[in-house]
């Protein structure tokens, strides 16, 4: 957690300093570095990094969480967090009904989707540790869901007369 921080704080602190030097900015350097904990940052490309900051504060919670569900509650979790709203989101956008997006993928805040990812991770990789079937069948998995992926995108494009990559966020079911 100290490493995440500082060098988010590091680099937010630099480039606040750069924008200033190259681009100028109207608002003062310090209030804009002041306001750093509380804000996106002074930009989007680190998005990520502050996502990763709460998952390294969550990540004694989740594990207990983890290590006290059974088989099946752990799967139940992955269904209600993962798989109910990857798969209305697939219905919403592939047949184009622009109501309500179910997984937004680039939040900078922690979802239940992220950590019902987190929990299939974990699940995958103790099943992996045992046996090669798990292996196989994983790459099965990734193949099929980029090729249903690929082919609700193409299918998407041509009813819309127009290229979309909708299918391809990070949170998305398949």
């Amino acid at each position: 957690i100290k490493k995440a921080i500082l060098w988010l704080a590091v680099w937010n602190i630099a480039y606040v300093i750069l924008q200033q030097l190259l681009w100028g900015n109207e608002e003062n350097i310090i209030t804009r570095i002041l306001n750093l904990p509380v804000q996106r940052g002074p930009s989007g490309h680190l998005w990520y990094s502050y996502l990763l900051v709460w998952i390294y504060i969550f990540h004694p919670i989740l594990c207990t969480i983890y290590k006290a569900l059974s088989q099946k509650q752990r799967l139940y979790f992955a269904a209600i967090t993962v798989a109910l709203p990857g798969l209305l989101d697939f219905y919403l956008k592939l047949f184009h009904f622009h109501g309500q997006d179910f997984m937004p993928s680039f939040q900078l805040h922690m979802t239940l989707s992220y950590i019902g990812m987190m929990f299939i991770g974990r699940m995958v990789y103790e099943e992996l540790k045992t046996t090669r079937a798990v292996k196989y069948g994983s790459l099965f998995a990734v193949l099929l869901g980029l090729g249903v992926s690929l082919l609700a995108s193409y299918y998407s494009s041509f009813r819309q007369g127009k290229a979309t990559d909708q299918f391809l966020s990070e949170t998305r079911l398949f």
